[in-house]
């Protein structure tokens, strides 16, 4: 067998008709192990970060900013000539 043959074949460019199939993005009945599980770890880190993470970087972003504040007023030329200190913080 020629090594360049399979090559011949191929499509001289991209297409879209896989996209136009009704059945795209309906996942089949049995699903492929190989592909799940590589997929897995990804899967997962997402899901964590959705139903655990978000929350958890709220927190920390809240307490850095009042940290940050506190250590440190933001200057009043940002702010349209008003400064921002930690009193004007509080709730």
């Amino acid at each position: 067998m020629d090594p360049g043959s399979r090559w011949r074949n191929l499509p001289s460019g991209p297409s879209l008709k896989h996209l136009t199939d009704p059945s795209y993005g309906i996942p089949r009945e049995q699903q492929k192990a190989a592909l799940q599980e590589l997929t897995r770890a990804h899967v997962e880190s997402f899901n964590y970060a959705v139903h655990e993470g978000l929350g958890l970087a709220v927190q920390v972003s809240a307490a850095s900013a009042g940290a940050l504040a506190a250590a440190r007023p933001i200057p009043g030329r940002w702010l349209g000539g008003h400064s921002m200190t930690p009193d004007a913080c509080a709730p």
